[in-house]
């Protein structure tokens, strides 16, 4: 767990990376109850990591049991790399359920900072 100080407010931050293995989801659950946000990241290279996304989404609004409203990002990443996945592809799956979109180089790590400022 990291603190941060933005925009003048102590922000707590954890961050698990399940990378979308199937052999995680019996746990994430856990992870998702109380969350205040999460990020879904999809691989744009990569149909199948699209097509998951739905599951994911659904997995969230299902364990997480807190009275407050869980906050969500889709992000497609690996950008720089040739896609299979369409951005508009990607901002329409994020328009269907009313989150935020963003797309990511591999390397950047000033998005993770921005997605957060926008939670």
């Amino acid at each position: 767990m990291k603190k941060k100080i933005i925009n003048g407010k102590i922000i707590q931050v954890k961050i698990w990376d399940t990378a979308g293995q199937e052999r995680y989801k019996g746990l994430t659950k856990n992870y998702f109850r109380n969350s205040d946000g999460v990020i879904i990241t999809y691989d744009v290279t990569n149909n199948y990591s699209f097509e998951k996304v739905h599951d994911w989404i659904e997995s969230i609004f299902k364990y997480n049991d807190s009275e407050k409203d869980i906050k969500l990002v889709l992000v497609g990443n690996k950008i720089d790399i040739e896609k299979r996945i369409n951005s508009e592809e990607g901002k329409n799956l994020a328009k269907m359920y009313g989150i935020p979109f963003f797309l990511n180089l591999v390397k950047r790590k000033i998005l993770v900072l921005m997605i957060l400022l926008k939670m």
